[in-house]
Order: C-alpha cells, then sequence, then structure tokens
C-alpha cells in the first residue's frame, strides 16, 4: 500500500497484537494476514476522511457547484457553501449527496440532475425546495418519471442501493427532511437547539442529532450516520461519531463480531461490541468513523486488502 498514513501500518498491527494480548482478546486478528488486512482498512479509511477534512482548505472551481456541468460535485459544492457562509445550502447538498451517493461507475449524477431540475427550471437548492415543497412535489410527480427514465444510468450507491426513484419515495424522503429542518426554522437554529439541549460537546451533539434524525423517512442508521459524520468532516456542523453505532449496523456489525469473536455470524451484544471498540480506539486513536469504516469494509476481505470505492 502507497500514499498517506502508510507509514502507520505497522504502528497500527503492534498496537492491535497488544491490545489482543494485554486488554481484550480480539480472536478475529490472530493471523497475520488478517492483522494486517485490517491495519491497511483502518489507513484507508483514514485517507477517506482526510480527503473529505481537507476540502476545506482546498481551491476549488466554482463548477464543483454547477449542476449544468459534468464537474458537479456536491460534497465539493457543500465545501464552497461554507466558505461562502450559505451553511443552509452545505447541509442540504451533504443531504442529497448522502442520499443518492455516489455510484461506483454513474458517480454523482443522480444527485446532480435532480439538483439542477435537468434544466427544467431553477436548480432544487435549498431556498427553492424549503420554500416550495408543493412545487417540489408537483414536478417530481409530473415531470421526474420521464426525466430519470431516458436512458441514462443514474443508480443509487452501494449505500442506498434499496432506495426507490419513485415520486412517491421522493416526496418522502425530501420532505421528512425539509420539515425535520424547517421546524426549527434553518439549519442554525437546528444546531442551535441541539446544543441548547445537549451542549457543545461534538460527541454529544452527534449523537443528539443521530437521535432526532429518526425524523427523516428511510434514512435508518447507515444513512443518518454517513450524512451526520460528512457534515462534520467538512466543517459544516460541529460534531464528530461518540461511537460505531452497532446496533442496527450490516456490514460494522459483522465486522466487530469478526474482529473481536473470530465468527461474523456469532451472536453477540452490540453494546459489549462498542465497549470494546472503545477500548481498542483508546489505542489507536483513529477516531469512531474509521473504525466503523474499515470494520465493514475489512470483514468482506478479512485476510487480503481490498480497495472499496463504492
Amino acid at each position: 500500500m502507497q500514499g498517506l498514513h502508510r507509514d502507520r501500518i505497522d504502528q497500527i498491527q503492534t498496537a492491535i497484537a497488544k491490545f489482543s494480548a494485554e486488554v481484550f482478546p480480539l480472536m478475529g486478528v490472530v493471523g497475520a494476514a488478517e492483522r494486517r488486512a485490517c491495519a491497511e482498512q483502518l489507513v484507508s479509511s483514514m485517507r477517506r476522511v482526510d480527503y473529505i477534512r481537507g476540502l476545506a482548505a482546498r481551491d476549488m472551481d466554482a463548477r464543483r457547484a454547477d449542476p449544468s456541468h459534468d464537474l458537479f460535485d456536491p460534497l465539493m459544492a457543500a465545501a464552497l457553501a461554507v466558505k461562502r457562509g450559505n451553511v443552509d445550502e452545505a447541509w442540504w447538498l451533504t443531504f442529497l449527496g448522502t442520499h443518492f451517493g455516489k455510484h461506483i461507475e454513474d458517480g454523482w449524477r443522480l444527485t446532480r440532475d435532480f439538483y439542477g431540475a435537468f434544466g427544467t427550471r431553477p436548480s432544487w437548492t435549498w431556498p427553492e425546495a424549503s420554500r416550495h415543497p408543493a412545487q417540489l412535489n408537483s414536478w417530481l410527480d409530473e415531470q421526474w418519471p420521464a426525466l430519470v427514465n431516458d436512458g441514462v444510468l443514474r443508480r443509487f450507491s452501494n449505500h442506498r442501493k434499496y432506495e426507490s426513484k419513485s415520486p412517491a419515495q421522493m416526496k418522502s424522503v425530501l420532505g421528512s427532511y425539509i420539515e425535520f429542518v424547517t421546524t426549527h426554522g434553518d439549519h442554525r437554529r437546528l444546531m442551535q437547539d441541539v446544543h441548547r439541549t445537549v451542549g457543545q460537546k461534538p460527541s454529544e451533539g452527534f449523537h443528539e442529532l443521530y437521535r432526532r434524525m429518526a425524523a427523516v423517512k428511510r434514512f435508518g442508521r447507515l444513512g443518518t450516520f454517513d450524512f451526520l459524520a460528512m457534515l462534520g468532516k467538512l466543517g459544516i456542523a460541529p460534531i464528530e461519531p461518540d461511537a460505531a453505532y452497532l446496533t442496527e449496523a450490516t456490514g460494522p456489525l459483522k465486522g466487530a463480531k469478526l474482529l473481536v469473536l473470530g465468527d461474523a455470524e456469532a451472536k453477540a451484544d452490540p453494546r459489549q461490541l462498542e465497549e470494546i471498540l472503545d477500548r481498542l480506539d483508546a489505542e489507536l486513536k483513529v477516531g469512531k468513523q474509521v473504525l466503523e469504516d474499515a470494520l465493514c469494509n475489512w470483514q468482506k476481505t478479512p485476510d487480503r486488502f481490498v480497495l472499496f470505492r463504492g
């Protein structure tokens, strides 16, 4: 493995082995190949987190925020919005990017075409969508089906592969998010209310927002975790994961079971696994998001590193 943090692979392997010997036995990384692959996945996840965090400091082409252009990227557009002080648009772009996701082959095409309304009207920016939800619903009913079924591939990402482009489901997801936010007025006031409720500690803010996001339809554990973690990485909201949220997880839970028990299908209490991961992260100091992502990917091929992109 080449690139950023590659010098940490040996250090992480040593730390995992020491933790397993002195703190809690990690049955899934007894073998050298498994331990190496796990360390490499942790480093790969660290790189992805660092890349997103670095967007805030990068000079980006303004066309990254233009849905009529091939360069459009909702996460870069969100970073640009933050630089311009447009917090609402930054949250909205991150939400759309999370909901549709980046497909390994189609890229951001689905997000881009929805956000840009296929050029049929002004883009569905936060002011347009939040102030005119009835118009959004009518557009989805009347124009979206024909526009999105024109033969061009626009697929959801792997994390959102069970979602549908049906107008009814689109209205449910988008409408519930808009209502979730506008109940408070805007995103800034939503965050202020969170701080009034739990204080300003980033981990507690993440947990409170995670709890409240239950109001958003069809986001569930994975969509909510991805969305909130991305807000934190982009510097849009002062939050960071306080846990891996294994209780309702699939891939990360299998990864945690495999790491700790040596069996991805074993019966285990997710809360106990979370406690072990907390103790492990105290040694590794990579963060809960890195652990969540790395374990999900590692359990797919535990004895060899495979770079997962989508």
